[in-house]
């Protein structure tokens, strides 16, 4: 596996010939080399992580951030081959998703980054065809956070990948109205919000479309029409001189807003209800950091890593339960009633669990 490692590393410089990212993964696929370790880990599943371990040394190496990074060909072909395994289901480690977090660090890298962001957005493609709600959270998670850290090229290139044709119109609305702000700094907006645009009516013409994918041409523009040169209202279009503003999240904004009262009940005296409101302050984080985290989980590993790992974690709690040992249960929320067979609209499509266990001293 090392020489063959070796020969992809030489055989992957082929890549930079490539145009666009569809002829670069052909390239890539077509290497010799590439085709050979494919095959070895089809064999031996085991081996696919010395593909991880190299890329992890690859992108460790010192560079000289003026220039491109010369690893990024090699880092590419890496990911490509690993997402490759994965997907096929050659491979059910989390290799591809602890390679891609490892390339996450490569300064001045091109390829390997189309990679990275691809495999976002067919995450957002999966969550689609299970819950539009889950992938709108995921949008809102992840683009605002690459808007904080000045990704614009990032995300202009999401608008130049995405296929409008796999995703709902609520969607699609959230992704115009999402980044219309930053107009300026993406370049392929304009050409993204066409195509949305000219999606939406496409629709309407589809003898098989959904109900609720058909707008009138009036609910088109009203919808749209206002986004076409970026956001309806010219004071929201990013100022990188005034970006705070733009930049902060729903949560930062509520987060402010109750310092400010913080501040206004000490300035007046009200000690108790300066103390509520800090306890209200740390409720609300507390609440919404879980959240937060999944989100940022899902998105980095995928929907299928995400369930296997989920239903893995609950299987070694109820293992753990049931067993006699050094352990208790010390809190918990259950159903009241089984899993999605309550009467009311809530308890049939959401059900909550939490377990709490100590384990060790305490628990003996």
């Amino acid at each position: 596996m090392d020489e063959l490692l070796k020969q992809l590393e030489e055989q992957s410089r082929k890549v930079s010939l490539a145009s666009g990212r569809k002829l670069a993964n052909e390239i890539a696929k077509n290497l010799e080399a590439y085709k050979q370790i494919f095959q070895r880990v089809k064999d031996l599943p085991r081996e696919s992580i010395k593909i991880l371990e190299k890329v992890e040394e690859v992108t460790s190496r010192q560079v000289d951030e003026r220039y491109s990074n010369p690893n990024d060909e090699y880092v590419f072909t890496l990911l490509l081959l690993l997402k490759e395994l994965h997907n096929k289901g050659i491979d059910d480690s989390s290799a591809f998703n602890i390679a891609k977090d490892c390339a996450e660090k490569m300064p001045n890298s091109f390829w390997c980054r189309t990679v990275r962001h691809n495999n976002l957005i067919e995450n957002i493609y999966d969550m689609c065809k299970v819950s539009r709600a889950d992938a709108i959270d995921e949008l809102y998670c992840t683009i605002p956070e690459m808007f904080g850290a000045k990704q614009f090229g990032v995300v202009d290139q999401i608008l130049v990948d995405m296929d409008v044709k796999r995703l709902h119109n609520s969607i699609l609305y959230c992704i115009v109205n999402m980044t219309s702000t930053y107009v300026d700094y993406l370049p392929h907006y304009k050409e993204f919000w066409q195509r949305v645009y000219d999606e939406f009516h496409r629709r309407r013409d589809e003898p098989e479309a959904d109900k609720d994918q058909v707008r009138t041409p009036e609910q088109i523009e009203r919808l749209l029409g206002r986004f076409k040169d970026g956001p309806p209202i010219l004071g929201h279009k990013y100022n990188p001189d005034d970006d705070n503003r733009v930049r902060k999240s729903i949560e930062e904004q509520w987060t402010e807003k109750i310092e400010a009262k913080i501040t206004w009940a000490l300035r007046i005296g009200d000690k108790d209800l300066a103390d509520m409101l800090k306890y209200y302050k740390l409720e609300r984080a507390r609440n919404q950091k879980p959240q937060n985290e999944y989100h940022k989980i899902r998105a980095r590993i995928g929907e299928r890593e995400f369930v296997r790992r989920t239903a893995e974690a609950l299987r070694a709690m109820a293992d753990k339960i049931e067993q006699p040992g050094m352990h208790f249960i010390v809190g918990a929320d259950l159903p009241e009633l089984p899993i999605f067979s309550g009467k009311d609209h809530v308890e049939r499509y959401a059900s909550h669990i939490e377990v709490t266990i100590v384990a060790g001293p305490l628990g003996g």
